[in-house]
């Protein structure tokens, strides 16, 4: 059974420059930073939200942290470590 993507952060060096690719990429509509530095990316496209949710914010480096949902996260991290993948935290 396939497992659900259900948030993802976009970090860089630039976010103002993350957001104007991103809304003219995708069309998506983010919100200027909040207090904390975060701008959140809408989800929906008219009507009822659709889709995931997902954030933009400054970092040191580029990345992106996607969050999955899992039935099991301890048999989940055991299986990407089965599949070569490490622990970070």
């Amino acid at each position: 059974m396939t497992r659900p993507v259900v948030f993802f952060q976009v970090w860089g060096k630039d976010p103002d420059r993350l957001r104007e690719f991103y809304r003219e990429m995708f069309g998506w509509k983010i919100d200027e930073p909040n207090p904390m530095g975060i701008s959140m990316i809408e989800h929906g496209i008219g009507g009822p939200p659709e889709g995931i949710g997902g954030s933009i914010m400054a970092g040191a480096e580029a990345r992106v942290l996607v969050y999955v949902q899992v039935l099991d996260p301890v048999e989940t991290l055991a299986k990407a470590e089965e599949l070569g993948g490490r622990r970070v935290m």
